[in-house]
């Protein structure tokens, strides 16, 4: 009997689940933030700060906002059950922190806790899925901290991290409605490299879908925020509420402030007016020890010592308010451009300025 040829077997044809953009999607798959524009349900998101400048204490913060249901640094969020896997703090000490933020487990949400993060990654992630299974209505995991959970042999490898987040991802996919956020420790931190600073491999900054930042600048402390989809947040201050419990100062309430541009114009500007009445006062003064008040303006200039174009501008709005009165001409040899102060009009700028009127012009024309 002869041999028969088996048929070649063919290979399976692959092909992508391509969907219509604008396709019904199941409920489950719908996007909704757990903290409004920030913080995307069914992603993961990093907190990243230097050693003690607050990145644990914005996370629990933000578990009671969670919990309670009431919002995150102005931020609506989605109430709901919060799991902590605190691998650097006690349970003592977040019993302290807890009781300060005011959550009362009696009225808020469950706030769930485990301070034994041990295993292997593989073995930790399966402890985390089978944690979400047995408590259902949990929406926010907060893993303190991220190199401590992952313990990669080599942090500045992408490919070691990627044994955290492949399996996350997935993980994620399977529980839609939970964020987890991973505090993390930074190098040397200025507002242009915040996130850029987190240890580890520059990469993993891509695989969160938010990524928060807490950093101190010109003795303030800033929070900032960049999203892939929702609204960030630019450096703003961040101010904390300090409270003393058990002995322990811990933070009470976080709330912001105003953007670290307009802290930075605030200071210009403070700069600038402590300038100007620098010039005024020795403008007047020089004025003021003339015999007859007032001097050729060219000479005034030159005895006052300044930037040249500050000082000409503030000898305008000195004459502008009518403190200081011009006469003569530009250039002229025989009657040359004077300025002579106006001491009745002196007296009511300098009481203005007593009491931080600022632009008295208007009021000066009213009184007149």
């Amino acid at each position: 009997m002869g041999n028969t040829a088996s048929p070649a077997t063919e290979t399976p044809r692959l092909t992508f689940n391509i969907n219509n953009p604008f396709d019904e999607l199941p409920e489950e798959a719908s996007c909704h933030y757990l903290v409004s524009g920030l913080i995307k349900a069914g992603t993961c998101v990093s907190l990243s700060a230097k050693a003690k400048a607050g990145k644990s204490s914005a996370a629990r913060y933000l578990a009671v906002c969670v919990a309670k249901g009431f919002p995150f640094l102005g931020r609506d969020t989605q109430r709901g059950e919060v799991l902590i896997l605190s691998i650097e703090d006690g349970q003592a000490h977040i019993n302290t922190c807890l009781k300060a933020l005011n959550h009362d487990p009696e009225t808020d949400e469950a706030i769930r806790l485990v301070t034994d993060v041990s295993g292997t990654i593989t073995e930790k992630m399966a402890k985390l899925r089978h944690a979400l299974e047995d408590y259902p209505g949990t929406r926010l995991v907060i893993v303190d901290t991220l190199p401590k959970f992952a313990r990669v042999k080599d942090v500045n490898s992408y490919d070691d991290w990627l044994a955290l987040f492949d399996p996350l991802r997935s993980m994620l996919k399977d529980f839609p409605n939970v964020a987890v956020l991973f505090t993390a420790h930074s190098k040397k931190v200025t507002s242009e490299d915040v996130f850029d600073a987190m240890h580890g491999s520059v990469a993993i900054r891509a695989e969160f879908e938010s990524n928060l930042g807490i950093f101190n600048e010109g003795g303030k402390k800033y929070f900032v925020a960049e999203t892939r989809i929702g609204r960030p947040i630019p450096p703003t201050e961040l101010l904390a509420q300090m409270v003393e419990v058990d002995e322990a100062l811990v933070v009470a309430d976080f709330n912001l402030g105003a953007t670290q541009n307009a802290i930075a114009e605030d200071v210009k500007a403070k700069s600038t007016r402590k300038t100007s009445k620098g010039y005024e006062d020795e403008i007047i003064d020089a004025l003021s020890n003339q015999p007859d008040d007032s001097m050729v303006r060219s000479v005034l200039l030159d005895s006052v010592k300044g930037k040249r174009a500050s000082l000409i501008s503030t000898l305008n709005n000195l004459v502008n308010q009518k403190v200081v009165i011009e006469t003569g001409q530009k250039g002229s040899p025989i009657d040359p451009l004077t300025v002579r102060l106006d001491r009745d009009q002196l007296k009511m700028w300098s009481f203005m300025h007593q009491y931080g009127a600022g632009d008295i012009q208007p009021m000066m024309e009213e009184v007149q």
